[in-house]
């Protein structure tokens, strides 16, 4: 009845998501570009150019270069500037990239950055069925099975809306949600 109860609900919040990301397409090609610039903090070419190879490193798992791209002075709180905003944690987790994650937590980007649709990494992995980045995240960081995204969905509820590629993860989390009560 549970796992009923939310697959209903999944899908009332993938209709919301997939309607938010049509109207924002639609805005593009109707010249709305959002919010007023006078909203948004104007980017920096240079670092901005610095942030994105950050992010496409981490995804690829180069390691070095992530270290010195970090070095320089790039932000692995950068969102990547399509219609999802992923963190750079994010985009490592999602890629199930285990040492990437790991060297990001350890130079300081957050467990809990979220992305545009204000999902976290813990959801994204989750959602992904990504068990292996999933443990690190919680094993090693201490990332809770529990956090809810910003629209109040656990990991356990965006593994659910994925099906059977999450099975493993499904079965990792409710494990450990039984160990927490």
């Amino acid at each position: 009845m549970v796992k009923e109860l939310l697959v209903v609900q999944a899908s009332a919040c993938l209709d919301s998501q997939w309607s938010n990301a049509s109207e924002a397409r639609s805005d593009a090609r109707h010249g709305s570009s959002g919010p007023s610039m006078d909203e948004e903090e104007p980017r920096e070419p240079k670092q901005e150019a610095l942030n994105a190879e950050l992010s496409d490193a981490a995804a690829s798992d180069n390691l070095e270069l992530v270290g010195q791209l970090m070095d320089r002075g790039a932000d692995p709180e950068w969102q990547t500037p399509d219609i999802f905003g992923v963190t750079v944690l994010i985009r490592a987790t999602r890629e199930n990239r285990c040492d990437m994650v790991r060297l990001l937590l350890q130079r300081g980007a957050r467990m809990k950055g979220r992305c545009k649709s204000r999902w976290c990494a813990i959801h994204w992995a989750a959602q992904a069925g990504n068990l292996e980045a999933l443990k690190v995240l919680v094993e090693e960081f201490g990332a809770d099975v529990q956090h809810r995204s910003g629209d109040g969905l656990t990991p356990l509820y965006t593994a659910y809306r994925s099906g059977p590629r999450a099975a493993a993860v499904i079965e990792y989390l409710e494990a450990n949600e039984e160990k927490k009560k």
